[in-house]
């Protein structure tokens, strides 16, 4: 009888070891699974506060602005922000293009790659982008509207983007000290209706001077008599 209880309270001592262990082994399951989930948050928060700096953040670079304070701004993104002929980042990874010419601190030409930014990115959101990259308003107002155009395919050409064109030019008073450039040009390029580039520089690409040439047509587009941009 004692040999009895002797080994019954040894099989309820394994048996607690064994409770236990597993006890323990589940808290280190559920503490890594907390683990996961605080660095699943913590990248998402990274992923929210890189959209929010890189796009709209106070201080972002705009059209016409310093190519000196761009490349400071751009050593918080390195990967994503490549500017002239840097040799870091990749165009695949980069939400922004920046450049200037010969030794001028002017930035010349601007490519915002919304596709790698926001899969959905609308027109509406675009222009949004747009307002923002242009010069500010002490620098706009030596410009008038030129003209927009709604550039499309043609059906038989088996093109499937469309470019959004808005041309500024500067006003005939202005004065030449002012070192402007005499015209600026906005293109919103999409895709099945969703924003994949929005480009500021001077002039449109040669290509948009022959249409029908190139596969293309196009109508007004009408932006200047709509509030979007003012």
């Amino acid at each position: 009888m004692k040999k009895i209880a002797i080994i019954i309270a040894v099989a309820m001592f394994f048996s607690g070891c064994t409770n236990g262990s597993q006890e323990l082994e589940q808290a280190e399951k559920q503490e890594e699974k907390e683990v996961v989930i605080i660095e699943e948050k913590k990248q998402e928060k990274v992923e929210e506060k890189t959209y929010s700096e890189l796009i709209l953040e106070e201080g972002h670079p705009t059209y016409w602005g310093s190519m000196k304070e761009a490349k400071k701004f751009a050593k918080k993104f390195p990967k994503n922000i490549i500017l002239c002929n840097d040799t870091y980042g990749k165009l695949d990874e980069a939400i922004m293009f920046i450049e200037s010419y010969g030794s001028s601190d002017k930035i010349e030409a601007l490519d915002i790659y919304t596709r790698n930014i926001k899969s959905d990115t609308s027109l509406e959101e675009a222009l949004e982008i747009a307002r923002n990259y242009l010069p500010d308003k002490s620098v706009l107002e030596n410009y008038s509207v030129a003209g927009s155009e709604y550039i499309y395919p043609k059906e038989e050409s088996g093109k499937e983007e469309c470019y959004y064109l808005l041309e500024l030019y500067i006003k005939e008073d202005v004065e030449k000290d002012l070192d402007l450039e005499a015209r600026i040009t906005l293109i919103i390029r999409e895709i099945d209706g969703v924003v994949q580039t929005i480009s500021i520089k001077f002039g449109k690409p040669k290509w948009m001077i022959y249409l029908t040439k190139n596969g293309y047509t196009s109508k007004e587009w009408g932006i200047e008599k709509t509030p979007e941009l003012k």
